[in-house]
């Protein structure tokens, strides 16, 4: 992780940042905060599953994993990574492989405790995440994903206690708070951790880096 490349775009590209946020009525923040709020109320209904899914674009999610899943998820025990990983693995095959769901885990995970960072492509690709390893034995991939879980937890963690990052946080908290009053979009401040907000960032900035 190259902390001052990331600082530098994050100045570097923060109007174009707020812009892919804002995409689409607010829809990432407007789904993220919809997600959040039902979970907390445990209002467990069809209309919940239907808006993480399209949130979270779970497309890869079928069958019995995704049953596993969501039982998983309203389930007030199970909050280990490596477990959660395992036991998604064992609820289906996939073209006869069974796969390991890093990227869906997390967000599990995170629904759960928003201060949990959540794994995908753009993330993996910013931060310089070590690649998922598909060519080896089930307990070699299983490891694998767990020392990319772990780096990305760490990773966040030392983002979070940089000086630069803190006080980007706050300002653009209030930015998009403003933003958003005059879009007549309801911010919800109290349901966006400081976590979710930099991951909000990171996942943005990814496909603006990659543009230019």
């Amino acid at each position: 992780m190259n902390i001052k490349k990331i600082i530098d775009d994050l100045n570097e590209f923060r109007d174009e940042i707020v812009e892919k946020l804002r995409e689409k009525d607010w829809r990432h923040f407007r789904l993220y905060f919809e997600i959040t709020e039902k979970f907390r109320e445990r209002k467990i209904e069809e209309e919940f599953k239907r808006v993480f899914c399209n949130f979270y674009r779970t497309r890869g999610l079928a069958g019995d994993p995704k049953k596993e899943f969501f039982k998983i998820l309203w389930s007030k025990k199970k909050d280990d990574f490596e477990e959660v990983l395992r036991d998604l693995h064992k609820a289906g095959r996939e073209k006869d492989k069974q796969k390991l769901f890093l990227s869906f885990v997390t967000k599990l995970l995170h629904t759960k405790n928003t201060n949990l960072p959540i794994y995908d492509g753009n993330i993996a690709s910013v931060l310089e995440l070590p690649s998922q390893r598909q060519s080896a034995k089930l307990e070699e991939k299983i490891r694998n994903r767990v020392e990319i879980y772990e780096e990305l937890k760490s990773d966040f963690d030392v983002l979070l206690k940089d000086g630069n990052i803190k006080e980007y946080l706050n300002g653009i908290r209030k930015e998009l708070s403003s933003i958003a009053k005059n879009d007549k979009f309801e911010w919800k401040d109290d349901l966006i951790s400081d976590k979710k907000l930099l991951d909000s960032l990171l996942w943005a900035l990814h496909p603006i880096e990659k543009n230019k």
